[in-house]
Order: structure tokens, then sequence, then C-alpha cells
């Protein structure tokens, strides 16, 4: 049996929150890429509250051959 796999369209703006409180930055650097503007900004506001504990992802991100992943990273940084 295929495990269930959540799809990024299902995120809502409280789980974006809750990915931030508890510090998921991988999960959070990965919605920077979300076809949906709106997740891409909350997913930048969380990790820009992350601080430097997201700098190195964000920094990471700036390599992304994807143009609004690399926009998000500076977003939050």
């Amino acid at each position: 049996m295929t495990p269930f796999l959540p799809t990024w369209d299902h995120y809502t703006a409280e789980d974006i929150s809750a990915m931030g409180e508890k510090g998921d930055i991988g999960s959070l650097t990965k919605l920077l890429g979300h076809r949906n503007p709106d997740i891409q900004w909350r997913a930048a506001e969380a990790l820009e509250k992350a601080g430097p504990a997201a700098t190195g992802a964000l920094i990471g991100c700036l390599k992304n051959p994807r143009i609004r992943v690399r926009l998000g990273a500076l977003e939050a940084l």
C-alpha cells in the first residue's frame, strides 16, 4: 500500500505558521516554489521570522534555477 503523501496544494496559512513555529526550514523553503503566490509569500514570511536559523538554507535557495524560489529567498533574507 502506498502511504498518503500530502500535496503542497492543500496547505493553509495555519499549516505554514505551524511549520515556522516548529522550525521546519526544509518544508518552508520548498514552499517558496509553490505556484500559489500567497503560499510563497507566507513561507517567505515564516522563514524571515526564523531568523539566523534559516539563513543558510535561504542562501542555498539563491542558487535554485526557479526564479520564484530565488525571489522568495531574497524576500525572506
